[in-house]
C-alpha cells in the first residue's frame, strides 16, 4: 500500500502544480471539466535514479515531470437532491461544502445541488473558501462565513473540516455532517451527528458516525430531519394536553374546597374521577398524537433552539388560561346542575342522588372540554382544519375515551363503584354547551396569537 499511496499523492500534487503552471490549452481543459462537476486526476512520469529514492524526499523526486493527461471522473447528484436541498434550506438549516476537490468542481456541484448565497437568493454568488485562503483566516471570520450558509470551502485537509465543525459547535449550533472517506472520519466524529453513507461509505467512516444512511441519499437526511421535527411536536402537543386537564382539576378542586371549607358546599370531584380523567380518558388520545404525520409548517420553522423546553413561559401561560378555562366551566356547571334541581348547597343538606349528578356533570364537563383541547391542539390551524381527518388512530381513541366516559356514567356497577350517577338531556346541553364556549375562547386566542 505504501507505494500506491505515494504514486497517488505524486499524482494529486502534480495536478495541484499543473492548476498553477500547465499551457493555456490544459488549464482550459481543466477549467471546463471542473465546471461540468467533474473531478481530475493528473497521470505524468519521469525517471527517477536510486539517488533521488534514497533521499525520500517526494519534493525532489515529483520535479520536472512529463504530463501524461488527465482522467477526468464524476460522481453524479441524484435527482431528489435538489427538492431535498430546497427542503432543507427553507427549514431554515444552514448547509456548507466543505470538500478536498478544486473549486470551480466543488461550485458546480453546489450549484447543481441547488446550494443558494449566504443571503438566501437562489440566484445569488455562493462563497468559495479554498484550504489557503481558510488557513489565514481568523475563527471568528470562519464561523461567520460557516455559520452564514450557502459557502463551499474546496481543498481542504481534514483538519481543517474539524475546525469548523469546533467553531460551530461552540458557538451553541447543531452541527452535523456528512461523509463517507477517512478523511471524513475525525470531522464525523466532531460534529453532534455525525452521518456516514452505508453503500459507499469507508468503515472508519461509519464508525465514527451516529447515523448511516443505507441509500447514500441526501433525501434521506432531510427526511430525517422532518421525522425529527414530527416527532417532537406530537410530544410537545401530548405534554401540553396532558398538563391542561391537570390545571383543570387544580381549578376545580381549589374552588371546591374553598367552598367545602367556607361554607360546607360537598367536593365537586372525588379521587376515582379524577383518576378515570387522566387513566382512563384522556390516555388513549394523548397516545394517539404519536402517530399524528407532520403538518405543513413543520419544515418551514426555523431550527428549534437546544436550549429551548416545551415548558417555556408561553406555553406555561397557555396551558393555565386553557385549563383554568376549564375547569371554571366544569365548576360552573357542578353549581348549575344544583340550581336547575332546586337545591341550595350552601344552606341545604344535598341529596346524595343530586350530589352524584352534580360530581358527574363536573367530571364528564372536563372529559368533554379535555377532548376538544387535545383536538384543537394537533394542528396550528386550530380545530377547524382538514388535518384533523388524517389520523385515524386518534379519532379511534376519542371513540374509545367516549365510550369509557358513558360507561362510567351509565352502567350501574360501575357507576357506583365511581360515584357518578345518569345524566338528562338538558344536562348534556350544559355539557356541550361549556365545550362549545371552551372551543370558541380557544380559537379565539389562537387567532390573537397569530396576529
Amino acid at each position: 500500500m505504501q507505494p500506491h499511496r505515494h504514486r497517488l499523492r505524486g499524482a494529486t500534487d502534480h495536478r495541484r502544480r499543473h492548476e498553477r503552471t500547465a499551457c493555456p490549452a490544459h488549464r482550459q481543459s481543466v477549467s471546463r471539466s471542473s465546471q461540468s462537476r467533474l473531478r481530475n486526476l493528473a497521470f505524468a512520469t519521469r525517471t527517477v535514479s536510486e539517488t533521488d529514492t534514497a533521499t525520500g524526499d517526494l519534493g525532489s523526486i515529483e520535479r520536472d515531470l512529463t504530463l501524461l493527461g488527465l482522467v477526468s471522473m464524476i460522481d453524479p447528484i441524484r435527482a431528489e437532491v435538489p427538492a431535498a436541498m430546497a427542503t432543507v434550506l427553507a427549514a431554515g438549516v444552514k448547509v456548507d461544502i466543505v470538500t478536498g476537490d478544486f473549486s470551480l468542481t466543488a461550485l458546480a456541484i453546489a450549484r447543481q445541488a441547488g446550494l443558494v448565497a449566504p443571503d438566501g437568493s437562489p440566484g445569488g454568488e455562493l462563497v468559495v473558501v479554498t484550504g489557503a485562503q481558510l488557513a489565514t483566516m481568523t475563527d471568528a471570520d470562519v464561523l461567520a462565513r460557516a455559520g452564514a450558509g450557502g459557502t463551499v470551502f474546496s481543498r481542504v485537509a481534514p483538519e481543517d473540516k474539524v475546525r469548523i465543525v469546533d467553531l460551530l459547535k461552540a458557538s451553541g449550533r447543531v452541527v452535523a455532517v456528512t461523509g463517507d472517506g477517512i478523511n471524513d472520519a475525525p470531522a464525523l466524529r466532531h460534529a453532534n451527528i455525525g452521518v456516514a453513507m452505508g453503500a459507499s461509505g469507508t468503515d472508519v467512516a461509519k464508525q465514527s458516525a451516529e447515523i448511516v444512511l443505507l441509500d447514500d441519499s441526501f433525501a434521506s437526511l432531510v427526511g430525517a430531519v422532518r421525522l425529527g421535527r414530527t416527532i417532537y411536536q406530537n410530544i410537545r402537543k401530548g405534554v401540553l394536553s396532558c398538563l391542561t386537564s391537570n390545571i383543570a382539576e387544580f381549578t376545580v378542586n381549589s374552588a371546591s374546597l374553598g367552598l367545602a371549607s367556607a361554607f360546607g358546599v360537598p367536593l365537586a370531584l372525588n379521587v376515582l374521577q379524577i383518576l378515570a380523567i387522566d387513566l382512563l380518558g384522556e390516555i388513549f388520545p394523548i397516545a394517539a398524537l404519536g402517530r399524528d404525520p407532520e403538518e405543513g409548517e413543520t419544515m418551514r420553522d426555523e431550527p428549534r433552539d437546544p436550549a429551548a423546553r416545551i415548558l417555556n413561559r408561553r406555553s406555561l401561560v397557555d396551558i393555565v388560561v386553557a385549563g383554568g378555562v376549564m375547569g371554571l366551566l366544569a365548576f360552573a356547571n357542578y353549581l348549575l346542575l344544583y340550581s336547575r334541581n332546586s337545591v341550595d348547597p350552601f344552606v341545604d343538606v344535598v341529596p346524595l342522588t343530586v350530589l352524584a349528578q352534580a360530581m358527574t356533570i363536573t367530571y364528564v364537563t372536563i372529559m368533554v372540554c379535555q377532548l376538544v383541547s387535545i383536538t384543537q391542539r394537533r394542528s396550528v390551524h386550530g380545530f377547524f382544519t382538514r388535518y384533523q381527518f388524517t389520523n385515524r388512530t386518534y379519532w379511534l381513541a376519542i371513540a374509545v375515551a367516549v365510550a369509557i366516559m358513558l360507561v362510567i356514567v351509565y352502567v350501574p356497577a360501575v357507576a357506583t363503584l365511581f360515584g357518578t350517577a345518569p345524566l338528562g338531556i338538558l344536562d348534556w346541553a350544559f355539557v356541550l354547551g361549556a365545550a362549545l364556549i371552551f372551543l370558541a375562547i380557544r380559537e379565539a386566542g389562537r387567532v390573537l396569537v397569530r396576529k
